[in-house]
Formats: C-alpha cells, structure tokens, sequence
C-alpha cells in the first residue's frame, strides 16, 4: 500500500472492478434467467463491494451514493427493469438490501 493512498481512492479502484464486471455479466449473460444474472451479481459484484468494508467504510455521500448507484444498475438489468420502475422494490423483490445497510450489518 502507498503511504499517500487515500480511501476515495480505494473506492473509484472497487467501482471501476465492479463495473467492468459487471459489464462483462450484462454481455454475457443476456439472456439468462433473473436469478443466473442475481447468482452472478451476488458472487462476483458483492465480495468485491464488501470484502473489509468495516475498515473503508464511505462515509461521504457522494461516496455512498456511487456505490449504490452500481447496485440499481445490476438490480436494473437483473429485474429487467425499463424506463421509470422502481429499483426499490425490485431489491426487495430479488432479497438484496442496499449496501449501506449490508455494511452496518457487518
């Protein structure tokens, strides 16, 4: 580790990761089932968003806030969710809570 490394940048590293694979998932796995595409997102997105979350934990909001935007991206594709509908309640429909709750809970 660097002496002069800072935890935002740690997080643009962990969103730049989870983005690209993501991105790697929606072509891959296009025409997969909802819960092939959340089996994908929960094994490959998740320990990436979430291994040692207790030490780098955001605390700024738009830090917070970019982390979740990957998750409703992922939820976005996995539900197959178009236009305006709620991201919300397809997370609760698929049993994945927003990262900043996961986070407390560790």
């Amino acid at each position: 580790m660097q002496p002069n490394y800072k935890f935002d940048q740690h997080i643009t590293l962990k969103k730049e990761k989870v983005s690209k694979i993501l991105g790697a998932i929606k072509h891959v796995l296009l025409e997969a089932s909802r819960e092939g595409k959340l089996l994908a997102y929960t094994n490959l997105c998740h320990p990436i968003l979430e291994y040692a979350d207790t030490v780098w934990d955001p605390t700024l909001a738009k830090d917070i806030e970019s982390l979740e935007v990957l998750q409703r991206r992922a939820v976005r594709f996995i539900a197959g969710i178009k236009g305006r509908e709620s991201v919300t309640e397809a997370c609760s429909q698929l049993g994945l809570q927003p990262l900043k709750q996961r986070r407390r809970a560790h």
